[in-house]
């Protein structure tokens, strides 16, 4: 849109047999000013390891691994 990159405007509209529905936001949720709670960002990352074929387990162990405030990437990647 000509409001990019200043705005990251998402518009969503839903036609049905009763009618239409539309939405529109200008900081989607994810956006530095709407950032995602730990909660919501660890469901989409969940969502998204599985949708790629990524076990839970592996999953799991990333993500803590990645947590870890000692953690380096030779040992997340010496893991996987």
């Amino acid at each position: 849109s000509r409001a990019f990159p200043k705005a990251q405007i998402a518009e969503v509209e839903i036609v049905t047999d009763t009618g239409a529905f539309s939405h529109k936001v200008e900081c989607p949720k994810g956006e530095p000013e709407n950032p995602l709670s730990e909660k919501e960002f660890a469901d989409r990352y969940f969502e998204l390891m599985s949708y790629a074929g990524i076990s839970s387990e592996t999953s799991a162990e990333v993500y803590e691994l990645a947590n870890d405030d000692g953690a380096q990437i030779a040992r997340i990647v010496g893991r996987l």
